[in-house]
């Protein structure tokens, strides 16, 4: 299981002039981090295409995308 930040669902919402800028503030901090420790940053993008092409040269084809996992409480479960 992996869990990224979808480049393009937060691209478009960043994008979205209704958000407040207290909004895309809270956007750019899942595009980039938190950034409230060294670990806390993102360095690269992701959306389902090119995490595919990350497991593909990594020997997986098998990619299911989902929701959330339902494990816990986590970004994934934000509703926007």
């Amino acid at each position: 299981m992996i869990s990224v930040p979808n480049l393009q669902t937060l691209c478009w919402l960043c994008c979205d002039s209704r958000n407040t800028k207290a909004e895309r503030l809270a956007l750019m901090r899942m595009l980039f981090g938190g950034q409230v420790n060294r670990y806390d940053v993102h360095k690269f993008g992701l959306d389902a295409d090119n995490l595919a092409v990350f497991f593909s040269d990594a020997g997986s084809a098998n990619m299911q995308i989902v929701d959330e996992f339902h494990l816990f409480q986590e970004i994934s479960s934000l509703r926007w």
